[in-house]
């Protein structure tokens, strides 16, 4: 079946409660960062809990994602997926765009952030440059890189006889954030405006990023998805011979 075929039974399928539910929650999250002052760390903690929500959220998207599918719709592994991560996406991009709307008022909303070494001053120009930037891309990336995270470890916890990997993944998510809060400054994918890591944060978000999208991208092939599920988990294969 083609994929524009699939969009309407896969999408009815898919749970989109938990990732509505998470996106009221940002939405207010945003509501609270533009009760705080207006400067850009100190919105930073409920933007980043709004963000949370969104990816805890997203993490469901694979619930059931081959049961009640394969007999009404035949179809590949890859196909259906798409489709949810798909409109995962677009639920995630509608929600943070309101959140962020919300959090940036009173500030200067701004894809980047200006390094301090290449600023107007240094290059001879007169440009202004934004009084309390507020930085949209930055945000974009955590919740890009979080989501897809999520949705990367519920590809892998859908093993056989599991096809409800979002609570699975929703552990690991909230395991995995705490612990890189702890990590040295260097390595921490976490940082605030004017802080001596922003641009090596970028860096571990980015790197995040790519390899949570390259697992996604084999786990959701069921030929690799097998292979290396046998590789990662030996028992699999024994627990599937005895159902």
């Amino acid at each position: 079946m083609s994929l524009t075929g699939l969009v309407r039974p896969v999408v009815r399928a898919t749970p989109l409660t938990p990732i509505l539910s998470a996106g009221v929650l940002a939405l207010v999250m945003g509501w609270v960062a533009s009760l705080q002052p207006e400067d850009a760390n100190s919105r930073m903690s409920p933007i980043r809990l709004g963000i949370l929500t969104l990816a805890l959220g997203a993490a469901f998207l694979f619930d059931d994602a081959a049961s009640g599918l394969a007999t009404v719709t035949p179809s590949k592994l890859w196909k259906r997926r798409l489709v949810r991560v798909v409109a995962g996406y677009i639920a995630i991009g509608a929600f943070l765009t309101g959140a962020l709307l919300l959090g940036s008022s009173g500030l200067d909303p701004v894809w980047a952030v200006p390094e301090p070494e290449s600023s107007s001053i240094e290059a001879g120009e007169d440009l202004p440059e934004p009084v309390n930037p507020f930085p949209i891309g930055r945000f974009v990336l955590e919740a890009a890189t979080l989501a897809t995270f999520a949705l990367a470890v519920a590809s892998v916890a859908s093993v056989p006889g599991q096809e409800q990997p979002g609570k699975a993944a929703v552990s690991v998510l909230l395991g995995v954030y705490l612990i890189s809060w702890m990590l040295p400054v260097p390595i921490r994918p976490w940082s605030n405006v004017g802080w001596e890591n922003w641009t090596s944060a970028a860096d571990v978000l980015l790197a995040v990023l790519g390899v949570s999208g390259l697992l996604l991208a084999i786990f959701s092939w069921e030929a690799r998805q097998r292979r290396l599920r046998t590789l990662i988990w030996p028992f699999a294969r024994s627990k599937a011979a005895n159902r």
